[in-house]
């Protein structure tokens, strides 16, 4: 991804389907000049079964959820040759630093801490993204490609 382009095609994966929708939310009151696509998935596997189709290029992972954790869910994104270059934040209640450090270890651009501000969680997500890619160009064009799918099927499409 250039430096100089925000990301706009983002994947939240969390196992609580109200978080899920505070996301969404968050992003609905973003900056009108940045649009982003935003899907969301409820577990890891759904998630990497849907990668081709979803094409994100930031992925949001919550790290604690039933069948696959965020890390194993990171572990088969590395191995997957469409998703091993994506980058990845992680989203948790956890703060122990001795695991703040182990998580990034694992190659995360960062770590959110939930409860989150959904009024600033857009600009915390783009700080850590700059801190790693460098300031991006906010007239980049980040057209949205499908507005949010108001049902609860998390889902999008491209049209």
């Amino acid at each position: 991804m250039p430096n100089s382009e925000r990301p706009n095609r983002i994947v939240y994966v969390d196992d609580d389907f109200e978080i899920r929708q505070l996301v969404r939310k968050a992003y609905e009151k973003g900056d009108p000049k940045h649009k982003i696509v935003m899907a969301t998935c409820g577990s890891g596997k759904e998630m990497l079964s849907r990668l081709n189709e979803l094409q994100p290029n930031l992925i949001l992972l919550d790290l604690q959820m039933p069948e696959m954790s965020g890390p194993d869910t990171l572990d088969y994104l590395r191995a997957n040759k469409d998703g091993k270059d994506i980058p990845v934040i992680f989203m948790t209640g956890k703060t122990k630093i001795v695991m703040q450090e182990s998580y990034k270890a694992l190659g995360v651009l960062g770590i959110i801490y939930k409860p989150f501000d959904i009024d600033t969680l857009p600009d915390q997500i783009l700080k850590i993204w700059e801190q790693r890619f460098g300031e991006t160009n906010p007239n980049s064009d980040g057209r949205v490609l499908r507005e949010l799918m108001e049902d609860d099927s998390d889902s999008f499409s491209a049209d």
